[in-house]
């Protein structure tokens, strides 16, 4: 008997947790960010974005820049410099819509990347992409 009762306290108890994680609010923010090397420039490359379809008034939007110390692993490095945070709201980033990043400023050959976009109602952060100036 007591072992039925625990096993559908058990059951309860995960049915409980199985289903506050499907509640959780999902986002569906329509956004376009794109890396590419810059003409002209050796060991440089821009983030160029499109984020006129979000209202920037009620979202907070920003690209993660992870440099990495040991480029040889690729995307599955172990060894990172300091965090990097661009928020593409600031009033300088929002003018250029583009935000260059070098070799020298990361002090990095490569670097991992993802946007996060923050509202009221929920966080949406992008898988991490590889990149590498090399």
């Amino acid at each position: 008997m007591k072992v039925k009762l625990l096993l559908t306290l058990l059951l309860f108890i995960t049915s409980i947790t199985t289903k506050a994680q499907e509640t959780a609010s999902t986002c569906e923010f329509e956004y376009a960010v794109d890396l590419k090397p810059t003409e002209n420039v050796r060991y440089s490359s821009t983030f160029i974005w499109d984020i006129s379809t979000i209202n920037i008034q009620e979202i907070e939007i920003s690209i993660e820049i992870l440099p990495i110390k040991d480029c040889f692993n690729n995307e599955k490095a172990l060894r990172f410099r300091e965090l990097l945070t661009y928020d593409l709201k600031g009033v300088e980033l929002a003018k250029k819509n583009n935000l260059e990043i070098s070799l020298l400023k990361l002090s990095s050959k490569c670097f991992k990347w993802r946007i996060i976009l923050k509202s009221t109602n929920c966080t949406e952060i992008s898988e991490w992409n590889y990149y590498s100036f090399l």
